[in-house]
């Protein structure tokens, strides 16, 4: 029997022997806040601010090169690439300038390998500094290299998310009533509105949107009669939207834009369907009486 005495056992004293749960909750709480970050990161990072697109070679014998530039600040490199030397390691540099005279290098993308078949397809990000660069200058071009292949493209804005705004239009508020009653403009582009005033004294406004019962698209300042003020529509879809006057319920007029602009602007022309006239008929006459014939019986023999 062992007769050795053993120490006994410390008690544990409640708030501070117990193992703390501190740490594990602060990873879970990190967790979640990282979770939330996520979530409501700005959708800026995926808008787009413009695009540029190069073919390169006759008529895009090489391929296509695309160039977004993203309103948070960077941007992608779309290359899809063709007829290039077989498994050959191909540079591509993206510069400001002209094919004739290039540029500063605003971006050189690591060497990429194309297939057995001479194919390059890759999206590639691009820095600020890049993107930048790009944005900056005046002409850009790109510029691929290959194992006894040299090619250069030009790139060509392709897109910009602020378009340039549509020729101004004049709308006139005269005697309660708005003039003219239809409005057309091309879609895709803001549209600036030089809104007049012409009655004395009496305030107008002009609102513009899908419905009346819905909030207004834009909205011009209300304004006292003689005068005018200037405000831009942001750029609409195809479609007709609604123009009204919040202060007086009796004046609206249309605005059609885009592929109904077109058809509302033309003037219909009336067309008059071609009818034959008929060639006068010449009475005909009546058939003639028919013949009594006797029988036979009747002639003497």
């Amino acid at each position: 029997m062992d007769t050795t005495r053993r120490a006994p056992r410390p008690t544990p004293i409640p708030g501070r022997d117990r193992p703390s749960r501190a740490p594990a909750a602060a990873a879970a709480l990190l967790a979640v806040a990282a979770l939330v970050l996520v979530a409501v990161a700005p959708a800026s990072s995926a808008v787009v601010d413009r695009t540029w697109r190069a073919s390169v070679g006759a008529r895009g014998a090489y391929g296509s090169v695309t160039v977004v530039a993203l309103a948070s600040g960077t941007g992608t490199v779309t290359l899809r690439l063709r007829s290039l030397p077989k498994s050959a390691m191909t540079s591509v540099t993206l510069r400001a300038g002209t094919c004739a005279k290039p540029g500063s290098v605003a971006a050189a993308l690591a060497a990429i390998r194309s297939t057995r078949a001479g194919v390059l397809t890759r999206s590639v990000a691009l820095t600020r500094t890049a993107t930048s660069r790009l944005k900056g200058a005046r002409t850009a071009i790109v510029q691929i290299r290959a194992s006894g292949l040299s090619r250069c493209a030009s790139l060509a804005l392709a897109s910009s998310a602020t378009p340039s705004p549509a020729a101004g239009i004049v709308m006139d508020a005269r005697d309660f009533a708005f003039s003219p009653g239809t409005l057309t403009a091309a879609a895709g582009k803001p549209i600036v509105i030089s809104f007049r005033n012409d009655d004395a004294g009496v305030p107008h406004g002009m609102n513009v949107g899908t419905s009346r019962s819905l909030a207004p698209i834009a909205a011009s300042a209300v304004i006292t009669g003689v005068s005018r003020t200037t405000f831009t529509i942001p750029a609409l879809a195809d479609g007709t939207y609604t123009i009204w006057c919040p202060i007086h319920a009796s004046m609206s007029a249309t605005l059609i834009v885009g592929s109904g602009a077109a058809s509302a602007s033309a003037t219909p022309t009336a067309t008059v369907a071609a009818t034959e006239t008929p060639e006068p008929t010449m009475p005909t006459a009546p058939p003639p009486p028919p013949t009594y014939e006797p029988p036979p019986s009747y002639y003497p023999y």
